[in-house]
């Protein structure tokens, strides 16, 4: 039975007319599922994205025991369907896996249509964040565990595809994203990166001190999942990867912040060891870990003399002194953009070339 063969049986028995009514999204019905509003009377059905569905009628034409008695059928009937939704939501899961496990056998050149059942699941149909979290941690990683803490922060506009038991798909509704925007009065379309970068790190902050401890975690552009979720998968595993070889140290990666990474990537060893070695002369010598870090830094706060002092804790001469001594032994002075951008691919080349 769904909600209209639900509406018809209260109207039969009751001889009023329902109508159902969608509500944007707000704290209504935080707490209770009826309430009074303009002379009308509202009865609380689901929620979904930023709405909310009701059945709704004139209040002076019900009477206490009316609203009682539709105020229980719908529990109970909310009831029997938050229990068949997880049911569902579990098994479309696992359709899902298997589904993209035996897709990614075949290849690139392998694509079907998603599964007849998932084309019709609601959020496999609507903009969605798609995630991919890695993990190195020895001791067994549960998908319920996972599942859990993620809907206590999320609700239920997530998606949790486990491929293994360290690796996983997160699916999350746009609607999480632009809510979050919204509030800061920003616009969505021109500040997507932006954003999608600081919810990624809100994320792995998440389940850095609640889950596992540390993992990897690659994020992509919104996508509308029954169109591209293969395609996208591929692409944030090859964003992973590029992301792991080039950055140990960081956890988080986008194919935004990988164009250059991406472009290098395909250059044969040879030709990434004459680059760095037509650059750098003397390439172990200068360097050293200290120099790298100082570089990096530099790069990061693109350029900026006084913030890269103030990441590396040192005074601004100090800095200015290293690359200075930089630029007396390279010839190169990262202060100017042309040899500026020498540098950068050399020290990316220099991370992933095999020196003897």
């Amino acid at each position: 039975m769904n909600w209209d063969e639900i509406k018809a049986k209260l109207e039969q028995i009751l001889d009023l007319r329902l109508k159902r009514e969608v509500l944007h999204k707000n704290d209504w019905f935080s707490d209770r599922n009826v309430i009074e509003k303009n002379n009308q009377i509202y009865f609380y059905l689901y929620s979904e994205g930023n709405h909310d569905y009701t059945f709704s009628l004139n209040h002076t034409s019900l009477t206490p025991s009316e609203k009682n008695l539709i105020e229980m059928t719908l529990s109970l009937y909310r009831a029997n369907l938050g229990q068949t939704k997880s049911t569902s939501d579990e098994q479309n899961s696992i359709t899902l896996r298997d589904w993209i496990l035996n897709q990614l056998q075949y290849g690139s050149n392998h694509y079907e249509k998603l599964p007849e059942p998932l084309v019709q699941t609601p959020q496999l149909l609507t903009k969605n964040i798609p995630i991919l979290i890695q993990t190195n941690a020895s001791e067994e990683n549960t998908e319920e565990e996972l599942l859990n803490l993620l809907k206590s922060f999320y609700g239920s506009q997530i998606v949790l595809i486990p491929l293994s038991n360290k690796e996983y798909v997160l699916l999350c509704s746009l609607d999480l994203l632009e809510e979050e925007i919204e509030e800061q009065g920003k616009d969505i379309e021109l500040e997507i990166e932006e954003s999608l970068q600081v919810f990624s790190s809100s994320l792995y902050e998440m389940l850095l001190s609640e889950w596992i401890g540390k993992c990897h975690i690659s994020v992509h552009y919104p996508i509308v999942p029954c169109e591209s979720v293969l395609f996208v998968i591929k692409q944030l595993r090859e964003v992973m990867e590029l992301g792991r070889k080039y950055y140990q140290n960081e956890y988080i990666y986008s194919p935004w912040n990988l164009q250059l990474e991406s472009l290098l990537d395909i250059l044969p060893d040879e030709a990434r060891s004459g680059f760095i070695k037509h650059v750098f002369k003397q390439v172990d010598f200068i360097l050293d870990a200290e120099m790298k870090t100082t570089l990096e830094q530099f790069f990061n706060t693109d350029c900026n003399v006084s913030e890269t002092a103030k990441k590396l804790f040192i005074h601004r001469n100090t800095l200015i002194y290293r690359l200075d001594k930089f630029k007396h032994e390279t010839g190169l002075d990262v202060r100017v953009f042309n040899q500026a951008v020498l540098v950068k691919v050399s020290l990316l080349l220099y991370k992933v070339t095999n020196r003897s």
